[in-house]
């Protein structure tokens, strides 16, 4: 099932295709968790790189079968179309990151309590300082949403990449 939250990023765009050069400064595309979500994303931000604008209907030509309903309902939808998209984009990013810094922590907290119940040292140790990297991580994201610092908290994107890529290498 698609996440609702990333298509309503792909709802922002759609609606206000002026801030694909934003989500792409802020490596957005990157917190998307399905590659054929990802993939539209990047036709979207190809068709408004060359025309300004994204049709709705040529997205979803090039959409992959498993997303193209979801996208195609996230383009009609003018659920952000009212408001300030700027704040509606920023908002989405303090939510994103924040919700998948919170499922990060937890996934490292049952894999440390999984590895002392066997007895890996190793693995609980390696863990444990991911965890460590990751409650670091939440801090200064904690402090960039308080401060409204959007640069930071962008900065945090590729970092999580990271951290979330280096847990996927050692399973």
């Amino acid at each position: 099932p698609m996440d609702p939250m990333e298509l309503d990023l792909m709802k922002i765009l759609v609606e206000h295709p002026g801030l694909f050069p934003r989500a792409e400064r802020a490596n957005l595309p990157r917190l998307l968790t399905s590659d054929a979500l990802r993939a539209t994303y990047a036709a979207a931000a190809t068709m408004q790189a060359e025309t300004g604008r994204v049709e709705i209907s040529s997205l979803l030509a090039s959409a992959d079968p498993s997303v193209r309903d979801a996208v195609a309902r996230a383009g009609s939808s003018e659920a952000f179309a009212n408001g300030d998209p700027n704040r509606a984009l920023d908002e989405w990013i303090f939510t994103a990151l924040g919700r998948r810094l919170g499922a990060l922590r937890k996934r490292l907290t049952i894999r440390i309590a999984q590895a002392a119940r066997t007895g890996a040292g190793d693995q609980t140790q390696a863990l444990t300082q991911t965890l460590r990297v990751t409650q670091e991580l939440t801090q200064r994201f904690d402090r960039a949403r308080r401060s409204r610092q959007l640069d930071d908290a962008w900065g945090i994107v590729p970092e999580l990449i990271q951290v979330e890529q280096d847990i996927h290498d050692t399973q």
